[in-house]
């Protein structure tokens, strides 16, 4: 890709947008073709004309480009070229690099422009810059927009303001193409009135949907509205303010009829709102979907009629929540983990047949890099915190991608991030055991969303060995050595494996309860612990056997798994014995998914609390909880009632 890094200043602010205009000229028979790359989005223009949109997640060291086919576009002779470019904050769903933007046009084989320092730009007059008023730590900032200062500069040459860009050295000299297909724009999904209050609109889209905001209002004079979103409703109202989070953006409109859509911030909701200052007639409010283009679905025919919308609902939940790479949930985050993404892939393998989209998110989280070596909590992000549990899954990932696949070339590219990752956690080790991540607060020790097993965010907490950490460091040994074997090369673990098997034993196995506790400080007992115990071979066959007894039996004594980790126990029953368990699992299934259906959910929430957990902002969309995917394509559904 040709072209310099620029921007309107070299001052390297958050929150800013500018715009960038320059003139091309088109043969009126070649192809013409626009590449953009940028930090952090950009809305592309050819001649006022919406040509795309929409930056993929990236590093400053792994940066990449987009690439737009605007022949349709252009017309013989002169053209104009216009960026709207954004340069965010610091947020965990973003890597925060240098403010600049970088492009160039091809007509045919020859560029015909490219970015540099004699492309106009200013600060955008429209979109409000340096607010720093963010919707969540996940999402970034808001928005808020003044239509009425549109000047037309998109077309209208005379448009003032406009100056000579700056150079940004030190950004990327090369630049990689998009590694997946684009997201594409879909129906616009118009939300129905349910309740009018003056100058407050509620509208329902119907079910979970996700996409950029659409209006069309006429207003009596100039006025500006607030459009909030939301899974939820309490009072009448969506639930825009929640715990320090602020679900709205700022839109100030001229008199007369105005359409507006924005993309520069997806939106995942079921209700949209507009509240305002004077009165409007609202044509419609809702939002042009947005989708990852799956080349095909695997077709599923259920059982019985509750076990199909099972299944369809989990489709949509993974469809929800995949854009440019795996997302937890599309209204509250929008962010990567490792363990919500590792039980989207699964899933995904068998829903959609597609591999592409895993390798490349998988790539994504390779070209993590950290000062201590450690994986961040999302990806990509320069975020400090860390789930030092959520690096052991990666390993499970990378095995599991290669084994769907048929692909092994990825983990040959990173055989030495794998290697070097496992050692830092084996460095750790004392006397046959690593001891949870104390003593720094950008550790957080997260095992799962339940009693007991979630830790403490942000907090220097003390020292001890917790079983969940130490079996899946056991799992993540075991599935190193499964991708070195398919390598062809030698496994290298045999032996701490075994030896961390009778650690563990000695440390967690409590004979007069004949189960696994979850830390070497307390008596606490879960699913999801004694589950990993199973899978890494710490549990015998007798005592496996014992334990998966006590985990289909639910008898109180263990914490029962969340939606997150249920995988894990019905990975555990399965391994003891297939036969026994899987009815267990489908009732299990039927049981946890059917009462959300009865509930009215039109995606799968991430814990059955819905929408009153964690202080109201419980996501109603989460694409770990699709996991019956899985198990309904490997079980068959063995439960035939």
């Amino acid at each position: 890709m040709t072209g310099r890094w620029i921007w309107e200043n070299s001052l390297n602010k958050k929150d800013e947008y500018a715009d960038f205009k320059a003139k091309f000229a088109a043969d009126g028979k070649s192809a013409v073709r626009v590449r953009v790359s940028c930090d952090t989005d950009f809305t592309l223009y050819i001649n006022g004309k919406l040509a795309g949109f929409g930056q993929y997640p990236d590093y400053p060291h792994y940066k990449i480009y987009e690439s737009f086919d605007v022949t349709s576009l252009a017309k013989q002779g002169e053209n104009i070229l216009a960026i709207e470019a954004y340069h965010g904050g610091e947020t965990s769903t973003h890597y925060l690099g240098k403010s600049g933007v970088r492009f160039d046009v091809a007509c045919g084989d020859k560029i015909v422009l490219q970015s540099g320092k004699k492309v106009q730009s200013r600060l955008s007059r429209v979109y409000r810059s340096h607010a720093e008023k963010y919707v969540t730590a996940q999402l970034g900032y808001s928005y808020a927009c003044d239509v009425t200062k549109y000047d037309g500069w998109k077309t209208d040459e005379s448009a003032c303001g406009f100056h000579d860009s700056a150079e940004i050295p030190g950004m990327a000299e090369t630049l990689l193409p998009r590694p997946v297909r684009k997201p594409k724009c879909g129906e616009l999904v118009k939300g129905v009135p349910i309740e009018t209050r003056e100058t407050c609109f509620l509208f329902d889209l119907g079910r979970e949907e996700k996409g950029y905001p659409a209006l069309s209002v006429f207003a009596p004079a100039r006025t500006k509205l607030r459009l909030c979103w939301g899974e939820h409703i309490s009072d009448g109202k969506v639930r825009r303010e929640i715990e320090g989070r602020d679900f709205s953006v700022e839109i100030t409109l001229p008199a007369g009829k105005t359409e507006f859509i924005s993309y520069f911030l997806r939106l995942g909701a079921r209700y949209l709102q507009i509240d305002c200052e004077d009165d409007l007639r609202v044509e419609y409010c809702g939002l042009r979907a947005a989708y990852y283009p799956h080349a095909e679905k695997s077709p599923y025919r259920a059982s019985t009629p509750l076990r199909q919308k099972i299944y369809d609902t989990c489709v949509r939940t993974l469809e929800l929540c995949m854009h440019d790479h795996y997302e937890d949930c599309p209204w509250r985050e929008q962010a990567m983990y490792a363990l919500d993404s590792r039980n989207q892939m699964l899933c995904g393998y068998f829903a959609f047949g597609e591999y592409e989209f895993a390798r490349a998110s998988l790539e994504l989280m390779c070209n993590d890099r950290t000062a201590d070596g450690y994986m961040t909590i999302c990806f990509p992000t320069d975020f400090a915190l860390k789930i030092p549990s959520f690096s052991l899954y990666f390993f499970m990932q990378m095995r599991e991608y290669m084994q769907y696949s048929g692909d092994r070339s990825l983990s040959e590219k990173y055989d030495g991030k794998l290697a070097g990752l496992l050692d830092l956690f084996l460095s750790r080790m004392e006397n046959g055991l690593i001891p949870n991540f104390y003593g720094d607060r950008n550790f957080w020790n997260f095992y799962e969303w339940s009693d007991g097993l979630s830790g403490n965010i942000f907090t220097e907490e003390k020292k001890r060995f917790d079983l969940p950490l130490n079996c899946l460091l056991g799992i993540a040994m075991q599935n190193a050595d499964e991708i070195h074997a398919a390598l062809g090369k030698e496994k290298r673990y045999g032996g701490r494996i075994a030896d961390m098997r009778a650690k563990i034993n000695e440390t967690f196995y409590c004979e007069d309860k004949g189960v696994y506790r979850d830390f070497s400080d307390s008596e606490h007992y879960s699913e999801f612990g004694n589950a990993l115990a199973v899978l890494c071979g710490a549990a015998g066959d007798d005592r496996a056997a014992g334990i998966c007894e006590r985990l289909a039996a639910k008898d109180g004594v263990l914490t029962p798994a969340s939606l997150s980790t249920a995988a894990f126990v019905y990975d555990a029953l399965l391994c003891v014995n297939k036969q026994k368990y899987a009815d267990f699992i489908i009732s299990d299934i039927d049981e946890k998914y059917g009462y959300m259906l009865t509930k009215g959910a039109t995606s799968f929430w991430e814990t059955l609390a819905g929408a009153d957990d964690f202080g109201g902002a419980g996501s109603l969309c989460h694409g770990w909880s699709a996991v019956p995917v899985y198990y309904y394509h490997i079980l068959g559904e063995s439960v035939r009632s």
